[in-house]
């Protein structure tokens, strides 16, 4: 049995969680790992392929929690990457991470699931740090939780414990780029920069295509930028044309050496293609970038409606330090109850 042959070595209470999460079924554990593998890509192609494979596992047993709560991971994180909208996947995130709550209720990967909805599309901030510190009390050490509960105290601006946070999850999963991305992200907002520039270096030489790590290097990170970034940017959107957050960056890193009227050309293609899939935040900050700040407020009330994902985090990051002092963002914000406002 499978379970029996992975609990050598574990405690009562974690040989327990084992017994109850892991499946017997080899072909159903063998499609999950292949899932995960796909969903830690973090692109499109990885995301419908992982979602194949969760939906295969729990076809070979129904009871498999963990692809119940891996199906709900992937769904909850697609519209943050712009595949998705969130009232489209965000339900169904919900839906799976309650469903592997109902298969076993100690398995830690469902109350993090669930939390990552609460958080990022519900802005139920009482709840979603009850879920994460569940599923962390019930396994310390599962890298996600760590992760994602640290996006979490990084948003609620508690940054050194956000920070210990991540860092925790880049040494429990060290092979993760997006976990090396992520703390990257939290040192960026608590103005860490010089920290956060070493993770995101880390990420960017896993993957150097990475959308969220491009965007955090060349715009957020980099002093200077040069006519050698911009031809990178470039490459990145000739490979990966349905990715808008390459445009997006190329974007910032022309309004960073002062050319407006090529900065202003991207806003127009992002505008023409991509303005029913980029996210609206992502649409706010540029235009909060480019000075025009009326329609940034639009388009971050457009966001805050839609339920992104990253209004949690433009709620402090950096880049619009100005603005979230003004009335009007803070407005916005009590809204959704953000701790912060």
């Amino acid at each position: 049995k499978l379970a029996s042959e992975l609990k050598g070595g574990l405690d009562d209470a974690e040989a327990q969680q084992l017994a109850q999460k892991a499946t017997e079924n080899p072909e159903a554990q063998a499609e999950y790992q292949a899932g995960r593998r796909e969903w830690n890509k973090r692109s499109k192609e990885g995301f419908d392929k992982a979602i194949k494979h969760f939906e295969k596992a729990i076809e070979l047993d129904p009871d498999y929690a963990d692809a119940y709560a891996s199906l709900a991971d992937t769904y909850g994180l697609m519209p943050a990457y712009n595949f998705a909208s969130p009232d489209d996947a965000m339900p169904k995130a919900k839906s799976y991470a309650e469903k592997a709550k109902e298969k076993n209720p100690n398995l830690a990967s469902a109350y993090t699931s669930l939390a990552w909805v609460l958080h990022n599309y519900e802005y139920d901030w009482k709840g979603a740090e009850e879920n994460y510190s569940k599923a962390i009390e019930l396994n310390p050490n599962y890298a996600t939780v760590n992760h994602w509960f640290g996006l979490f105290l990084s948003n609620v601006g508690k940054h050194e414990e956000a920070i210990e946070t991540l860092k925790k999850a880049a040494g429990l999963d060290p092979q993760s780029m997006i976990i090396q991305s992520s703390a990257g992200q939290v040192h960026l907002v608590a103005e860490q920069n010089d920290e956060a520039l070493k993770y995101v270096e880390s990420a960017h030489k896993m993957n150097p295509y990475f959308s969220t790590a491009l965007w955090f290097k060349f715009s957020k990170l980099a002093n200077v930028n040069t006519d050698m970034d911009v031809s990178y940017l470039k490459g990145a959107i000739k490979q990966f044309p349905d990715q808008p957050m390459h445009r997006k960056t190329l974007l910032e890193v022309y309004l960073k050496m002062g050319n407006r009227e090529a900065a202003l050309e991207q806003m127009v293609d992002l505008l023409d293609s991509f303005h029913n899939t980029l996210n609206n935040c992502h649409f706010a900050e540029t235009f909060f970038l480019l000075g025009k700040p009326e329609q940034g407020y639009q388009w971050l009330e457009k966001g805050i409606q839609a339920k992104e994902s990253w209004v949690a985090m433009y709620g402090n990051l950096p880049s619009l330090k100005k603005h979230q002092k003004e009335p009007r963002f803070r407005e916005l914000y009590k809204k959704i109850n953000h701790p912060l406002y």
